[in-house]
């Protein structure tokens, strides 16, 4: 009996839709009890950024290398990601190196390079995301060592930068987005 209502459970989420969204009701049952529904909202933490302002020559830059045919003038529709990248050695005797590298997400690397040309502007104005989290890192002819590495995010922020050589959407997870977007609404394009 307790494995058939479990199958039935089971082939209800399957026939029912189930959804994979962590904002969806889900099926739940017990060995021997019966299904029951309850809405997971998971909390969403409150994003911590820092103002930074980051040499656009001094400052180790890495992109994506997918090549678009460009048929018309900037700002372009489509565009490479742009990751800004520093190391931080311990601050302390025995602390930790850290590693960061902070994508941007509301700018095309190419929209980027050419509007801060066309305005000979040096340093950008950026607010970072912090994600940091304990790392390993093994490099050729030495021995792994503990990190402290950052995969964070870089919202261009600096007014000097039209809104329109900006992106509707960030580029990240959806939820950190939005709450991107209500923090810093002028950092992105109006539709």
């Amino acid at each position: 009996m307790q494995k058939m209502v479990i199958i039935a459970v089971l082939l209800a989420a399957l026939v029912g839709g189930a959804s994979c969204d962590s904002r969806a009701v889900r099926e739940s049952a017990t060995v021997g009890g019966t299904a029951s529904q309850s809405a997971t909202i998971p909390e969403l933490a409150k994003l911590d950024y820092e103002r930074k302002l980051i040499s656009l020559s001094k400052t180790k830059q890495s992109m994506t290398a997918v090549a678009f045919n460009r048929t018309s003038p900037p700002p372009w529709k489509r565009g490479n990601t742009l990751e800004f990248r520093e190391i931080h050695p311990p601050t302390v005797p025995g602390g930790m190196e850290e590693q960061a590298i902070w994508r941007a997400v509301n700018i095309h690397a190419e929209n980027l390079f050419e509007i801060t040309r066309r305005l000979g502007i040096g340093v950008l104005e950026v607010q970072i995301v912090h994600r940091r989290q304990p790392s390993e890192i093994q490099e050729t002819g030495r021995a792994a060592r503990k990190i402290v590495s950052d995969l964070g995010y870089a919202v261009i922020t600096d007014p000097r930068i039209p809104r329109e050589w900006l992106l509707v959407e960030p580029k990240c997870e959806r939820e950190i987005g939005r709450q991107m977007r209500s923090v810093f609404p002028q950092a992105f394009h109006r539709h």
